[in-house]
């Protein structure tokens, strides 16, 4: 199944790579492998994901980098829609698409 991040997602992403990269960039590089392999790894299987406190949606838990990544399964794609810290206040986010 095709992996596609929506634009909120990829800037999310790329905000928490850059971040990184001012402390280290071998641990952003390292972080940036594991959370798209982990994406991957769901567009194989999506149902690896539970389903998730918004609706029609799934998450998916990244402990190693205390990440939530949720998407939604539509045909033939995985979209992620969001890419939260697990620290965070869940209840004050809602994912936009």
């Amino acid at each position: 199944m095709r992996v596609e991040w929506s634009g909120p997602a990829q800037r999310a992403f790329d905000a928490y790579i850059d971040y990184l990269i001012e402390t280290s960039p071998r641990v952003a590089q390292r972080a940036s492998r594991e959370i798209v392999a982990a994406t991957e790894r769901l567009g194989r299987r999506p149902n690896l994901g539970r389903p998730s406190r918004w609706k029609g949606l799934r998450e998916w838990s990244l402990l190693r980098w205390k990440k939530i990544v949720v998407y939604r399964v539509d045909a033939g794609r995985l979209r992620i829609v969001a890419l939260y810290d697990a620290r965070q206040d869940l209840a004050r986010v809602t994912p936009k698409d």
